[in-house]
């Protein structure tokens, strides 16, 4: 047989000891190869934000499909849809296909290059994996409190990211660091990448303070809404808390699991596209572009957006009601970030250190049928709504009372 290369995210799919084999998924739940079945909370790292087989997505999609599905270009289907999930707002804007957010972020990085004649970047959260996006980067989704945050995590294999092409770390996400940041190498950046997700970490006046700081030194502002895009709100964090940016990438939930991503920029980018050089063959298929346009028809029916608030709330109240059963409901707790359709497993300041007995908890809910993330954000979908909730809290009790060693 051949074996199956994978990243070490494939770290979180353990039950028993043994990797997790996916085979079927139906709303919120999905079943393995041995027949064991999860409430999932990761749902594929966030793009499932309807769920999974949902008849209602699926019969959309399949009305679409009937025709050709990839063009030798693009096609009226592809500005159809830009023009029915972009608002009034941006208009005037330009906007660029993808099938994944870290093909997006290079792109926008590439355009700022270009609009500025500068070279160097300035990160802040995760950005997808290519080189200059990943490399010799810290650890973005812990809290500022955490001891953990400023870990670097070396990659030795990572390119572009020598003196010609400074890449630097906005981690304190304090105000003076970056000004120093900037001031230390002047006119040395391009951009500023912003993990939208760092926004539940700050208040939006204190992010609106840094996007000044970098406009007035010419530095270009790219917003990564691949996690929030979809799910905070069509346009992502950084719109519902009426903040810009010169360049926002789109990605995951707006197409409920189906690959495709939309690098959203000003007018002048379609004329950029061309001198930068930026493409790729899979930007003009229309598998993902009937995904999107199903997944942002129902969002709009269902009134998807208060759908997932309420959904929130309930989790947060199980899961918090079955930690305190337990007598663990001050070591570990559930917090919603950013308006609840996202979620993150918190720990008290004493366990908040210890990632050996962190990394222990979601296989422990793995082996009791949830699937969540720790140190990373996890999620919700529509068909949340529809669980049994009795049965989730039974097994987050059972998951809680396992981990009561751990916590001694």
């Amino acid at each position: 047989m051949v074996s199956l290369a994978a990243s070490g995210v494939c770290q979180f799919f353990l039950s028993s000891g043994e990797p997790i084999l996916f085979k079927e998924g139906s709303g919120a739940i999905v079943t393995d190869t041995k027949g064991r079945s999860y409430y999932d909370f990761i749902l594929g790292f966030g793009p499932v934000v309807l769920g999974h087989a949902r008849r209602d997505f699926a019969s959309l999609v399949q009305e679409q499909t009937t025709g050709a599905i990839h063009f030798p270009g693009y096609s009226e289907q592809h500005i159809d849809f830009l023009n029915a999930y972009f608002p009034d707002a941006y208009r005037e804007h330009s906007a660029g296909y993808f099938k994944h957010s870290s093909d997006a972020i290079t792109a926008a990085s590439r355009l700022a290059c270009k609009e500025t004649g500068r070279t160097g970047l300035i990160r802040c959260g995760y950005i997808g994996w290519h080189d200059a996006q990943i490399g010799k980067s810290p650890r973005w989704h812990e809290r500022l409190s955490s001891p953990h945050r400023g870990e670097i995590r070396p990659n030795s294999f990572t390119r572009g990211m020598g003196e010609r092409e400074p890449v630097v770390n906005w981690i304190d996400l304090k105000i003076d660091s970056l000004r120093q940041m900037i001031d230390d190498a002047p006119g040395a950046y391009a951009a500023l990448l912003f993990d939208a997700y760092q926004l539940s970490l700050m208040s939006p006046s204190h992010l609106r303070e840094a996007l000044t700081l970098c406009r007035d030194r010419g530095i270009r502002v790219v917003a990564d809404e691949t996690k929030t895009a979809g799910r905070v709100s069509p346009m992502g964090a950084l719109a519902a808390a009426g903040l810009e940016a010169d360049y926002i990438v789109l990605g995951k939930a707006i197409g409920n699991g189906a690959p495709v991503s939309l690098l959203l920029g000003p007018q002048a980018m379609a004329t950029d596209y061309l001198e930068a050089k930026i493409s790729g063959t899979y930007c003009k298929e229309l598998l993902g572009v009937f995904a999107a346009s199903a997944t942002l028809h129902l969002m709009n029916a269902l009134n998807g957006y208060s759908m997932l608030a309420g959904i929130s709330e309930r989790f947060r109240d199980v899961f918090n009601t079955a930690a305190a059963n337990v007598g663990l409901g001050n070591q570990i707790y559930i917090e919603l970030i950013l308006g609840g359709s996202l979620f993150e497993v918190r720990f008290s300041d004493e366990f908040e250190v210890n990632l050996e007995l962190r990394a222990k908890i979601p296989r422990i809910f793995a082996d009791h049928g949830v699937l969540l993330l720790q140190g990373h954000p996890s999620f919700f979908c529509l068909s949340h709504a529809d669980i049994d909730w009795a049965d989730l809290s039974a097994r987050i009790e059972r998951a809680l009372t396992a981990s009561l060693p751990l916590f001694a």
